[in-house]
């Protein structure tokens, strides 16, 4: 919370900071104020050199003017000078001139105004003539009082000699034109004066006149003072101060621009009323400005006073809450300065845990904190919190302590380190008794005891599964037989990850989407080879059942393996003996013509290479029975058994059909040629000596019969009365060779069924 004092301190801060802001306008408008006259002055002389360069612009261009007309006159020799001013009349008045005259080289000549003779009797129009005569146009400035006229005389040239000269006036408005400017809100007059300082021309503003200007000027004339000061600097033409006039009712700002070229002088003049009325406004602006700062500052200080009281309100509620809370919290709350430091703060709940008075605690381990903590833990507890704290980690440390009662009451801890300010670090932590918890704990171990104590007493593996966490976990047992653990109710994230046989990798998919798919209580069982510790498969049994949450979900499996093993193998024994030749290991016939249906129903061959049935038929056989007895005959059984064996792939279906006939499919396809070289190679090693090794010894040999799917049927009747029909074929052509079903003829087949129907009906 924060203290009145602060508050109050923040806010002088704030004062102080906007009490400087204003105290730096006002200087800047001191200063602002001071620089404006400076300022004006120098705008005042731009205007004036605009001025003045506009004037004499002018009166070049007047020159010009009247130079390009009097060349004009020069060539039209002008004799008569009456006539010759009048045709020219339209252009000169036109050039702005009002009165002219043509005077000759002797000082007589005619008036434009008067019609008749001119004279010179004037100062400045002899002066003019006598330096017009030189070949150079002359240009003066007469002053009457109120006004000035411009004179001018332009010599009129033929082949390099004056033949007479043109003398001219000009009204005063039209050179006032190029002294107008708009300068200081149309205040500015521009004067042009001579070199003697007497007032040749001046101009306003359109709408004003000098007299309201200037009322001195209209009444007085030219002050004194500004008189003096300006022959002062047309005295001194390398001295051009701008000055400011004052006289006994009125005061001015001046520059003045000289032109050399004509003996003029270009004056500004700017009423001091103007330059108040500018400094007065800018005043205002900045006194505005200053206003508005300041109640800006004022706004700006309620609002962070109103800012301030709300959070103050926002931390008392927030203390407020932060007491709620630790009052409801089952735990208690502790802040101390170190693991050796005093306590700071001491929630009731914490006491009231361990049944002390707060000065009972504070006299007894109130000055240090590790004292809390029971002796026999003490050591191993603080090096454990000291190393968090130095990790940068929360402290999270289980110790006991001592209650007023004696008794040790587990306390679980979990604190942080606060470092508000510099030097200020404390630790803030809620405590919880978990004695309880502890003897909870301790019973469960005891039962976990005696849980592990039945399992080693049974050869059962037992395992369980957390759906909700995923957590797996199994028996000892589990270790000792696979030598890894691995999660048997989950798919593989990588192949092998489960020692699963590769033919019951279906069987597992199965049971453990049974297993998680299941919504009631059952059990669901298994039987499949897993790989052991030694690399080697045995059959087990696995079991699971699932524990079904209140919302009817499965949230827990548990499970047992039981070995199979000797049990699958035995059954494994009894259906080998029933589907085996005792004499010779092979498929008897109804477990060939099984394997073989089966097959066929599962592949559909559409290449161009074909599968191929043998049907092998031993012959003579019965005549080495006959002659040598049944244990020479089963003999040859055998080892004709293993040319055969020897002969075709371990995939390939081989069995025993009959007393010496054998029958083969192969599982591969393959061309037509590739069938006709096993079956010559196979029909020559096919060829036994059988008898007591004498002269009277009888040679065995087969007959074979083949027939191909599909070309000579798709099911296994129709391949294995025609593998049959060619071996009889293959007897009746003298035996010891193969024939092809597809190589036989009409008659042949019709032969070999007749044949067959007739052993038939004899058997």
């Amino acid at each position: 919370m924060a203290k009145p004092g602060s508050t109050f301190t923040t806010i002088l801060c704030i004062a102080l900071f906007f009490a400087t802001l204003l105290v730096i306008v006002r200087e800047y408008t001191k200063e602002t104020t001071g620089h404006l006259s400076q300022d004006i002055t120098t705008r005042l002389a731009e205007v004036s050199q605009r001025a003045a360069d506009e004037f004499g612009q002018n009166i070049d261009l007047q020159l010009n003017e009247l130079q390009s007309i009097a060349n004009f006159m020069a060539q039209d020799a002008c004799t008569q000078p009456g006539k010759c001013l009048q045709h020219y009349a339209p252009l000169l008045r036109a050039a702005g001139m009002k009165k002219f005259a043509l005077v000759a080289l002797d000082g007589t000549g005619f008036c434009s105004e008067s019609g008749s003779a001119f004279n010179l009797e004037r100062t400045y129009k002899k002066e003019l003539f006598l330096r017009a005569l030189s070949g150079t146009a002359g240009f003066g400035a007469i002053s009457d009082g109120t006004g000035a006229k411009l004179a001018i005389a332009v010599p009129l040239i033929r082949d390099d000699k004056v033949t007479a000269i043109l003398l001219g006036e000009f009204e005063d408005s039209i050179m006032k034109k190029t002294l107008v400017t708009r300068a200081f809100g149309d205040k500015t007059s521009n004067m042009v004066f001579d070199d003697k300082g007497r007032l040749l021309f001046w101009a306003v503003a359109p709408g004003y006149d000098i007299e309201q200007t200037f009322p001195q000027l209209g009444e007085k004339g030219l002050p004194s003072s500004l008189q003096e000061h300006l022959l002062a600097v047309f005295a001194n033409p390398g001295n051009r101060p701008n000055r400011f006039i004052r006289d006994d009712n009125h005061a001015y700002y001046l520059t003045h621009v000289s032109l050399e070229k004509y003996g003029l002088q270009v004056v500004s003049l700017l009423p001091e009323e103007v330059v108040d009325h500018l400094v007065d406004r800018q005043n205002a602006i900045t006194s505005t400005l200053a206003w508005r700062m300041s109640v800006l500052a004022l706004l700006v200080l309620v609002f962070i006073i109103t800012i301030l009281q709300r959070d103050n309100r926002t931390i008392r509620r927030q203390q407020e809450d932060y007491r709620s809370i630790i009052s409801s919290i089952s735990g208690g709350v502790i802040k101390f300065s170190g693991l050796h430091g005093a306590f700071q703060f001491i929630s009731p709940n914490f006491l009231k845990m361990l049944g002390y008075r707060p000065e009972e605690f504070a006299q007894r381990f109130g000055e240090n904190f590790a004292l809390s903590i029971h002796e026999a833990d003490r050591e191993t507890a603080l090096r454990t919190m000291q190393q968090q704290l130095d990790a940068g980690i929360p402290i999270d440390v289980e110790y006991r302590t001592t209650a007023k009662n004696g008794n040790l009451v587990w306390l679980y801890h979990k604190g942080s380190l606060v470092q508000p300010g510099p030097g200020q670090a404390y630790i803030q932590s809620i405590v919880f008794d978990i004695t309880h918890n502890k003897e909870a704990i301790q019973a469960k171990r005891i039962s976990d005891e005696r849980y592990q104590f039945i399992l080693e007493q049974h050869d059962i593996i037992i395992f369980e599964q957390n759906l909700i966490s995923g957590h797996f976990s199994c028996s000892a047992k589990w270790l000792q037989t696979f030598g890894r653990v691995f999660n048997i109710l989950e798919p593989e994230a990588e192949p092998g990850l489960i020692p699963v046989h590769v033919d019951d990798r279906e069987l597992l998919k199965d049971f453990q989407k049974n297993v998680h798919n299941t919504l009631r209580k059952s059990k669901v069982l298994v039987e499949l080879r897993l790989r052991d510790a030694s690399g080697l498969y045995h059959w087990y049994r696995v079991e699971a059942s699932n524990l079904i949450s209140a919302q009817g979900k499965p949230v827990y499996i548990i499970g047992i393996i039981t070995d199979i093993d000797k049990q699958k193998q035995l059954e494994l024994r009894l259906r080998t003996q029933a589907t085996r030749d005792s004499a010779t290991g092979m498929h008897n016939k109804r477990a060939t013509e099984q394997a073989i249906s089966r097959f066929l129903s599962l592949h559909n061959n559409l290449g161009p290479d074909v599968f191929a049935m043998f049907m092998i038929d031993f012959d003579n056989f019965k005549s080495i029975n006959d002659k040598f007895g049944h244990a020479v005959g089963d003999k040859a059984i055998y080892q004709m058994a293993q040319i055969i064996r020897r002969n075709f792939r371990s995939t390939d279906i081989v069995g025993r059909v009959g007393g010496d006939e054998f029958l083969v499919f192969c599982t591969e396809p393959m061309p037509q040629y590739k069938i006709r070289e096993r079956a010559m190679v196979l029909v020559n090693q096919l060829h036994l000596q059988c008898g007591n090794h004498d002269d009277d010894d009888i040679a065995l040999t087969a007959s074979v019969g083949i027939a191909c799917d599909p070309t000579d049927g798709r099911t296994f009747t129709d391949l294995y009365k025609h593998a049959d029909m060619a071996t009889y074929e293959a007897k009746r052509r003298g035996r010891n060779q193969c024939v092809f079903y597809a190589e036989l003829t009409a008659s042949e087949q019709q032969s070999a069924r007749e044949s067959r129907q007739a052993e038939g009906k004899e058997a």
